[in-house]
């Protein structure tokens, strides 16, 4: 986990459990870097981020997605 030396200051052994073991990383995780992203566009997308990451629901909704649009879904809301 996050037991690297360079991790070393992350790590805390007493909340390793809580650690996520997810799937490998895919285009649709970094699509967001195929676009020019101003301020407002990024505050949408941090917000949608940190929903994805408290909300079991979302995240749900997120993998549901990830599996039917393999090569992303921000290209339906924003241009590239």
């Amino acid at each position: 986990m996050l037991e690297h030396p360079f991790l070393a200051e992350l790590f805390d052994p007493e909340n390793d459990h809580m650690l996520k073991q997810g799937l490998p990383i895919t285009y649709f995780d970094f699509e967001f870097e195929q676009y020019t992203i101003n301020q407002e566009v990024l505050r949408e997308l941090l917000i949608d981020e940190i929903i994805l990451t408290n909300n079991e629901q979302a995240n749900q909704l997120n993998s549901e997605f990830k599996q039917k649009f393999p090569h992303g879904v921000l290209e339906m809301i924003y241009q590239k």
